[in-house]
């Protein structure tokens, strides 16, 4: 009979990655303590299987490490978020000491899944950048003594989970998506011819994996999104919201009604539906990713993202979905805002985050400001725009003057912990709007910033969960309604026998 032995009790922890050691004495893992002074990274832990203190061995990692076969030896990330070291892969002992980086990314380069080889002589490691939804994550391994690092295979995806030995060495065991296929699947990679060969072809996303010693067991976790569409009223002490359907992303339309992206057709496309329900109505129908949309001032054109040219373009569309029409070419990303004049196009470049404008006819792109955030709200006369940035006193929101550039304000955020969401601009202009967890990070919070100065004040409690993404936030023309994208990933663990 399968026993439940809580080993660490509740607390105001994010836990990451988890590894037995091989003796099946100690558990090492990864836990980031919430609260604001802390950073974007974790620490690991190794403490008793079955109680006892947990003991720091590695400070300031992400998520994911391995432990050597024999338990001598971890493998762990850091990341510095600095366009000249992103991210690097480390080595060290068990117990912390002789910490060793092996290699490095720039630019926007993250370093994921990593997994010591059975022999422990290498690491095997997913890395690249989803920022523009092209295939542009790899598998590589290095050498742990000499550090010289070799690409396992030439086939690139979207992005690489976990990353597993097979015992033999001679093949890895990855869970990775690869558009135009929008499913994470599990995959086998030859370690000596590098061909790549899907394993699963059912519907399910797994995202982590754990074999038995002989490879005839596994265990892989699957895990589903469950997002909706809430609607919140300013003007109501009821802070219930209404639900109204299942989505990704969302924005307001000039006239109240709602455009989001959504699942429901099996794929991520454009939707448009009235604020009580009615009249919804599918725009898209592409095996690419359709999202981001966004209306211009006049009702009468749509902006969107869309990978179905093999990375995150702009596209324009008529409000029935026809006409569907690629703006941007070599320099795509993610629509932000239309021009009062109805002339140009504002949206984020994903690889450097600078912001960039397009005629909204079509044209050669300009760039507006070298560094942003992902995500920008723009006041409704379009001379200014807000985003939320790093300087020397932490995460703050940034407020700067357009075309020139110059900041006219910044303005602190109630909590270091973990990164904020989209701002929206106020339909006023005299405040933004965001959200960003309690201190406990337990219940998400709407907070409003007056550009004024002074504290952001709470104005609703949005409840435990939490948003889908960056623009999962928006507020209607009059102000009076937040429509918020809200829900979980859940996870479920599996058993597979003999995978072929």
């Amino acid at each position: 009979m399968a026993t439940n032995i809580q080993i660490i009790p509740p607390a105001a922890y994010t836990y990451y990655e988890i590894e037995i050691a091989p003796d099946g004495k100690q558990v090492y893992f990864v836990r980031n303590e919430r609260k604001p002074q802390n950073s974007r990274q974790g620490d690991i832990f190794r403490m008793p299987m079955y109680g006892g203190v947990p003991v720091k061995v590695i400070s300031e990692v992400q998520g994911n490490i391995s432990l050597a076969a024999d338990g001598s030896r971890l493998s762990f990330v850091r990341c510095a978020f600095r366009n000249d070291d992103y991210c690097s892969l480390w080595t060290a002992d068990s117990d912390g000491a002789n910490e060793k980086r092996l290699v490095s990314r720039t630019g926007k380069g993250r370093i994921s899944g990593n997994q010591i080889s059975p022999d422990g002589k290498k690491v095997a490691f997913a890395s690249g950048q989803s920022n523009n939804w092209a295939n542009e994550f790899g598998l590589s391994e290095v050498d742990i003594e000499s550090g010289v690092e070799r690409e396992v295979t030439k086939e690139k995806f979207f992005n690489i989970g976990a990353v597993t030995w097979l015992p033999d060495q001679q093949g890895l065991l990855v869970t990775a998506k690869r558009y135009p296929d929008n499913t994470f699947r599990i995959w086998h990679i030859s370690a000596v011819s590098g061909k790549a060969e899907a394993l699963t072809t059912d519907s399910e996303d797994y995202l982590k994996l754990s074999l038995s010693s002989d490879a005839s067991l596994m265990v892989a976790t699957k895990v589903r999104e469950d997002f909706h569409l809430n609607l919140y009223r300013t003007d109501s002490s009821d802070p219930a919201p209404f639900v109204l359907t299942e989505a990704s992303t969302v924005a307001f339309a000039p006239d109240g009604k709602l455009i989001y992206s959504s699942k429901m057709s099996g794929n991520d496309d454009l939707w448009t539906i009235n604020i009580d329900g009615s009249n919804r109505r599918q725009l898209t129908n592409d095996p690419g990713l359709d999202l981001n949309g966004i209306f211009s001032p006049d009702g009468r054109s749509i902006f969107f993202t869309s990978n179905r040219t093999g990375d995150a373009q702009v596209w324009r569309m008529n409000p029935d979905g026809s006409d569907q029409t690629r703006l941007t070419r070599d320099i795509g990303g993610y629509p932000q805002f239309v021009s009062p004049d109805l002339k140009w196009l504002y949206y984020t470049e994903p690889k450097q985050r600078s912001l960039m404008r397009v005629p909204i006819d079509g044209g050669e792109p300009e760039t507006v400001l070298a560094k942003t955030g992902l995500f920008v709200a723009f006041s409704a006369d379009g001379s200014r725009a807000a985003f939320a940035g790093r300087s020397e006193k932490g995460r703050q929101i940034f407020v700067v003057s357009l075309p020139s550039g110059q900041t006219e304000g910044t303005f602190d955020l109630p909590n270091q912990n973990l990164n904020i969401l989209h701002p929206v601009w106020a339909a006023d202009g005299k405040s933004l709007y965001y959200v960003w967890p309690d201190d406990t990070a337990e219940k998400h919070i709407l907070w409003q910033q007056a550009l004024s100065g002074g504290m952001p004040s709470r104005v609703a409690d949005l409840g435990r969960d939490g948003l889908r993404e960056s623009t999962a936030l928006a507020i209607s023309p009059d102000g009076k309604i937040f429509a918020a994208v809200q829900g979980n990933w859940r996870h479920d663990a599996v058993l597979i026998r003999d995978l072929r």
